[in-house]
């Protein structure tokens, strides 16, 4: 945003994610979290169309809400995300073996074996070392931490 201009509630991005058996839609940069249950068997209605167009409504005026807050108060609001930025995130950083093993709770041995049937992809360096980016492992990650 330049020239001083206010914040505004299509300047944040709105992530829309499955979470174990929920669909969470969410405004990250401004806390603003709304959980949906999936639909049944899997089944995406109109019905549920509607249902998640109107929690995405309510992101949005919730972030509304909120950046008034922030005015009001004259405290600066966080600055959307930009995408690119999201992408080169520490979210998207480069794991070693190792490092995947410790986050997921799989043996290095079989995050080895995993990326060599390509199950999960990864790089490897001219010295062999294996490379993941995180989003790539999130799947494997330990379910309580």
């Amino acid at each position: 945003m330049a020239n001083n201009k206010l914040h505004q509630p299509l300047d944040y991005p709105i992530v829309i994610k499955k979470v174990e058996d929920h669909l969470a839609i969410c405004v990250p940069d401004l806390n603003i979290f709304f959980i949906e249950p999936l639909p049944d068997r899997g089944k995406i209605t109109p019905k549920y169309l509607m249902t998640i167009a109107k929690a995405v409504a309510k992101c949005w005026l919730s972030t509304q809400s909120k950046l008034s807050d922030y005015q009001n108060t004259n405290l600066k609001p966080p600055s959307g995300s930009m995408i690119k930025k999201i992408l080169k995130s520490d979210r998207y950083k480069r794991l070693t073996a190792p490092q995947v093993a410790a986050l997921t709770g799989l043996s290095t041995d079989t995050i080895r074996r995993k990326a060599d049937k390509g199950e999960i992809p990864c790089e490897v360096s001219e010295g062999g070392t294996r490379y993941f980016r995180e989003k790539d492992v999130l799947p494997y990650f330990k379910i309580s931490r």
